[in-house]
């Protein structure tokens, strides 16, 4: 129906490939096929990717105190990133 590989339907259905490393235009044919938003389709992937970065943030804070890691961040460019 969308025109994409079974193989490739496969893995992403079988989690051996993730859809948020799949090129853009697949995501859009599996979305438009299933009659969804890419962002819907996507969404619990990157809610889970945020609340691990929000887990290593709040594991480098405590590591590494308030103002030792604010330094850090700053001189490392994250928030910009």
């Amino acid at each position: 129906m969308c025109k994409i590989s079974y193989t490739t339907i496969n893995d992403i259905y079988n989690q051996r490939t993730e859809l948020t490393h799949c090129l853009a235009k697949i995501v859009y044919k599996i979305a438009k096929a299933l009659d969804l938003t890419v962002e819907y389709l996507i969404e619990d992937t990157l809610r889970c990717d945020f609340e691990l970065f929000k887990s290593n943030v709040c594991y480098k804070l405590k590591e590494l105190t308030d103002i030792n890691f604010i330094v850090e961040v700053l001189e490392s460019n994250q928030v910009r990133i």
